[in-house]
């Protein structure tokens, strides 16, 4: 299984590489890409998250982790907005995956720049999805005064339970994700 995922990371870095330079130029895509289903302009996938879930973001906004693989919440549509910028949209839910001001995530029915993400590949081939709205300082630390800030930057999380957080440890395997497509599914 191990092997597997480290086979899926590699192939997804080299698509996601060739997709962003040709979104960059406004290049057409030429061939057909073979690791994503792309059914609007952007790529559809599931998010697969190393804490053993899919991201789901579901009709009501709530954001949450599945272990179904066939959830129909789990469809995200990316869109880039610039090199490095996404914003994902639950396709059932049409819903767009925020990051509010003090950290917390749902799936809201407009884009904004709270629902806008740098995503970047880390070392190991796995995603991670640091909020582009919320600088480092800005989310308070939980002091009632509010006179201690966090420096970190923010992530996208989905924890041991399957809850949907922010995270400032871009090393913990709860920061990580992949892309899978239905055809890498069905290969399993």
């Amino acid at each position: 299984m191990k092997m597997n995922l480290q086979k899926m990371a590699r192939s997804f870095i080299l698509s996601t590489f060739i997709y962003n330079i040709c979104a960059a130029f406004n290049v057409p895509e030429g061939a057909p890409d073979h690791h994503h289903d792309i059914e609007h302009e952007g790529q559809v996938f599931r998010l697969y998250c190393r804490s053993g879930y899919f991201l789901q973001i579901m009709p009501d906004g709530s954001v949450n982790g599945t272990r179904s693989a066939q959830n129909k919440y789990t469809l995200i549509h990316k869109a880039n907005n610039g090199i490095g910028v996404v914003d994902l949209e639950g396709i059932e839910s049409g819903r767009y995956l925020t990051m509010l001001p003090h950290g917390r995530i749902v799936g809201m029915p407009t884009k904004s720049n709270e629902s806008k993400f740098y995503e970047s590949p880390n070392e190991s081939g796995f995603l991670t999805f640091q909020s582009y709205s919320l600088p480092p300082n800005s989310v308070s630390s939980g002091h009632h005064d509010g006179s201690r800030t966090n420096s970190a930057k923010w992530y996208l999380a989905v924890g041991k339970t399957g809850n949907v957080r922010k995270n400032a440890n871009v090393n913990k395997q709860m920061t990580h994700f992949l892309q899978v497509s239905n055809k890498e599914l069905d290969n399993r």
